[in-house]
């Protein structure tokens, strides 16, 4: 896994279509993805751990959102 960075938003942004990728890409809860949503509405950044970074960032780039991959560091 790789982590990305999801760090804001232009117009047009497409909330409920964000809640549905991060939900699927991270396996979390609506209220999660809702929240993490919510945040970068509000200004704030993010960093999920993803399987398909490049499918993630290029969607979340359709969707409006401005990302980019991380460097992890695994164990």
């Amino acid at each position: 896994m790789a982590s990305v960075h999801v760090f804001g938003w232009c117009e047009g942004f497409d909330k409920i279509g964000m809640n549905h990728l991060l939900r699927e890409a991270t396996d979390c809860r609506l209220i999660e993805a809702k929240r993490l949503v919510d945040a970068l509405l509000d200004g704030q950044s993010f960093v999920v751990e993803i399987d398909d970074v490049v499918a993630f960032c290029a969607s979340a780039t359709l969707l409006g959102a401005s990302c980019s991959p991380e460097n992890s560091i695994q164990e």
